[in-house]
């Protein structure tokens, strides 16, 4: 009797996941040229995708002078909404990546200076939940210096910890930086890991 019990626990178990488990290939064509960064899994099983687009030529800056857009995708990779981040007419801003937090997502990136779109004057954090409703909005600045984060994790008492670089403005000085940050973009405590260093 035991034996049968875990005969038939395991075939429930097997095509429950064969339910569960699909794939799918989609192909996204416009006149534009566009990039995926990353992606992450929502609650129904659908998918938040980062992209890029934009026409790219020489004389541009890259990826900064493209539009970043986040496509909210079913299951079968169906497009069931998107965001298109819009610049403001001083900054632009570029986002670094996504990261899932309970029943919301975040968006990190850069702020950069339409005048100069190669050095980054601030961090932007951006909470909202997987309808588009903003949540959360919190920029980060280092007086006189350009900043530029690295991956954000969540610890495990539900902090944001963002490492980085600081250049100063005037190029001379460079120092590595750690942040502990609640979820809504207080400080908590700053880490500087090394003396300045010469750029």
């Amino acid at each position: 009797m035991k034996n049968k019990m875990f005969i038939l626990s395991m075939v429930m178990f097997s095509t429950s996941l064969s339910i569960q488990a699909q794939s799918f290939i989609k192909s996204i064509q416009t006149e534009e040229d566009e990039f995926e960064y990353s992606a992450i899994e929502t609650p129904e099983g659908g998918y938040l995708v980062y992209l890029v687009k934009g026409v790219f030529s020489y004389s541009d800056e890259g990826r900064v002078s493209h539009r970043d857009i986040i496509l909210k995708l079913d299951a079968l990779g169906n497009e069931l909404d998107s965001l298109v981040l819009n610049d403001s007419d001083s900054l632009k801003f570029q986002i670094s990546g996504l990261l899932k937090y309970q029943d919301e997502f975040i968006i990190w990136g850069s702020n950069y200076k339409a005048t100069n779109l190669y050095y980054p004057v601030s961090v932007r954090i951006v909470r909202m939940d997987y309808d588009f409703n903003l949540k959360h909005d919190t920029t980060l600045k280092f007086k006189d210096n350009y900043i530029f984060p690295g991956n954000i994790i969540i610890n495990s008492q539900n902090h944001l910890m963002m490492p980085g670089t600081l250049i100063s403005e005037d190029f001379t000085t460079l120092h590595s930086f750690c942040e502990e940050l609640t979820i809504d973009g207080t400080l908590l405590r700053l880490k500087q890991y090394d003396e300045p260093q010469p750029c």
